[in-house]
């Protein structure tokens, strides 16, 4: 029995081609592994960043009001933006779209808060809600840029032939 395309009966080309589909997912797609890693390790630095600030603030009437907001500005967006762009994809045209997508999302809320900060207040008294806000924006952004580099050199590592 021949097992050439034109010989196979046409369901089992079409379960080879999903098999094929299955195969792109996978590689296309994100280590469920890095993704909780990811969100464990910004919700931490969210968290110290958040105890530094409270503890820099003294008694500034309304630091603690902007450091929560910022935290949760910034921690949404930074969590949402992470799992955004986690999620697995068929192509590697899906892939960009979806990491193009984790990036809008992870930048769009913190700067649309800012527009707003600013908007709101723009005597700028009592402003450092917004520096508050850039800050936790960048060090969040930062531990994701690590954790992605981090990933990259992981999965190089196991790739690599030895």
């Amino acid at each position: 029995m021949s097992t050439s395309p034109e010989s196979k009966p046409a369901g089992e080309s079409k379960a080879a081609g999903q098999a094929a589909q299955g195969e792109a997912v996978s590689r296309h797609g994100v280590s469920g592994h890095w993704t909780v890693t990811g969100v464990a390790v910004l919700l931490a630095v969210l968290g110290g960043v958040t105890i530094l600030a409270l503890g820099f603030g003294g008694d500034r009437p309304g630091w603690t009001t902007a450091v929560r907001f910022a935290a949760t500005v910034v921690g949404v967006s930074s969590i949402g933006g992470w799992l955004l762009g986690r999620l697995p994809t068929r192509t590697a045209a899906g892939g960009v779209a979806v990491a193009l997508a984790g990036t809008a999302a992870r930048i769009m809320l913190p700067l649309a808060t800012l527009g707003w900060l600013a908007a709101k207040n723009p005597s700028r008294e009592e402003g450092f809600g917004a520096g508050v806000l850039v800050v936790f924006f960048l060090v969040l952004l930062a531990t994701t840029l690590l954790l992605t580099m981090i990933e990259q050199w992981s999965s190089r590592e196991k790739t690599r032939p030895d």
